[in-house]
């Protein structure tokens, strides 16, 4: 039989003597979780008296005990006990708003009360916290700021007032961010023109999310800002105006001037000083999607002066994009660092990003092009053959193209294990009865050669394990 209410009450009083902070979490735990109750107060009352009488339940005897695991409890049973706190009412919010605001407590116990307040969503808590964003102690204002975002729509006029005082306005700042709700667009673009970058650009982080017709203006003067941090969260807001509904059919011409200039924007920013803005631009030329975003993608992956990564980060903005232009460029990279046998690194992302393509009309494209790399005469040396050669022969599995049936399997003829290994697989996904078939009468052919006739029966071996 499950213990009664005062048995467990009896039980919590005594481990608290005892000091067994532990023992007295798990009491209130179970009076907190007791099937089909919301809330403590509203606990069924054991009826198991000798008398006939209902003990009766006093939430502050239970707020008493959970104030006496806060106090002296270590940091897990301090976490513990904070789940309770909810459960017992308005009741526990004055107790907490004491330790709250005793500047003389343990800043860890301080923390947990914050913590905990900021599931009641109170205006009294709402009040204290945003005075902790006034804290000294780093830990005490940056958890008052993520409270205060955990509260949610309450707490939105409160933080917005403390965007006057420059000492909290970046805290505030940051918890609107977090807060996902539309009436924090009109006090973030109050600050996007702050003094202090990181301000501006959490901002316009937090704008990024929303779709209204007084952002892009936003993004496109701050593109331009002198600080990377706000340059990158723009050029990121420029990319993702660009995939909304609205932008794509915008019919009452609201992104008018966005739509003619996004592009030259976006490619300003490839040529940033900044890595992490010229990466940002070409993603967001990606989502761009035009004709015109693949040209200056190409533009870029062209120039010696590109470093390696921005060069992996722009063929996967072309992959991305799915269309036949960005395909072209994508081909025109890969013969151009044949020809030069330069940036393998690059060819292999190429050669991945080409066997995901997704879009049925473009797969035959690049099946054709991974052939021809395949085929090709410029070969790497060593392990970053061997390695591509097997890159390639998944990419075509995963392309599913019949046509690279043929090349799949004069790639046989290698003396590389892996690469053959590899092979099969991508023959057996594209077309594994035309492979057979087509393997049985190569098999036959006595102008095949020793090294060929020899892949081809390990085929055919695999073929009858599977």
């Amino acid at each position: 039989m499950p213990p009664t209410l005062s048995h467990l009450l009896e039980q919590a009083n005594a481990a608290a003597k005892q000091e067994d902070w532990q023992l007295v979490t798990q009491c209130l735990e179970k009076l907190a979780t007791i099937p089909g109750t919301a809330r403590v107060e509203s606990l069924p009352v054991s009826t198991e008296q000798p008398n006939g009488r209902s003990p009766q339940i006093n939430i502050s005897s239970l707020l008493g005990l959970a104030d006496q695991v806060l106090e002296y409890g270590d940091f897990q049973q301090r976490w513990e006990v904070a789940k309770v706190f909810p459960r017992l009412g308005t009741e526990a919010i004055a107790p907490l708003l004491d330790i709250l605001g005793d500047p003389d407590a343990e800043v860890e116990l301080r923390w947990f009360a914050g913590r905990i307040l900021a599931e009641f969503k109170s205006p009294d808590a709402i009040a204290a916290l945003i005075e902790l964003l006034h804290s000294p102690e780093e830990e005490l204002s940056s958890m008052a700021g993520n409270a205060l975002a955990q509260m949610g729509e309450p707490a939105i006029a409160a933080l917005s007032e403390q965007l006057r005082d420059s000492t909290s306005r970046a805290l505030a700042v940051r918890s609107l961010g977090k807060i996902r709700h539309p009436q924090i667009i009109e006090p973030l673009l109050s600050v996007v023109g702050d003094r202090d970058p990181q301000v501006r650009s959490e901002a316009i982080a937090a704008l990024n999310s929303y779709d209204d017709p007084r952002i892009p203006q936003v993004l496109v003067e701050s593109i331009h800002d002198f600080h990377a941090s706000v340059r990158r969260e723009a050029t990121i807001g420029l990319g993702l105006c660009a995939m909304r509904p609205s932008y794509k059919h915008d019919t009452q011409g609201i992104y008018s001037v966005l739509a003619s200039e996004i592009e030259e924007l976006l490619r300003e920013r490839l040529w940033d000083f900044n890595p992490g803005v010229t990466h940002q631009a070409a993603i967001s030329l990606g989502r761009v999607a035009t004709p015109k975003a693949a040209a200056c993608l190409d533009e870029i992956l062209h120039s010696p002066a590109t470093p390696i990564p921005l060069q992996i980060n722009t063929v996967r903005a072309l992959a991305w994009m799915g269309t036949p232009e960005a395909l072209e460029y994508l081909e025109k990279a890969l013969v151009s660092r044949q020809k030069h046998s330069s940036s393998p690194e690059v060819v292999a992302e190429i050669v991945s990003l080409l066997g995901r393509v997704e879009v049925p009309q473009l797969k035959p494209k690049a099946a054709q092009m991974l052939t021809k790399l395949l085929n090709s005469k410029a070969k790497a040396a060593g392990r970053d053959w061997m390695r591509r050669e097997q890159a390639i022969a998944s990419a075509l599995g995963y392309l599913g193209q019949k046509t690279s049936i043929e090349p799949l399997i004069q790639l046989l003829a290698t003396s590389e294990a892996g690469v053959r290994f590899h092979a099969i697989a991508a023959l057996k996904q594209i077309a594994p009865d035309e492979a057979y078939r087509q393997l049985l009468e190569l098999s036959c052919q006595p102008t095949a050669s020793p090294s060929l006739k020899q892949g081809v029966a390990i085929a055919l071996e695999e073929w009858v394990k599977s």
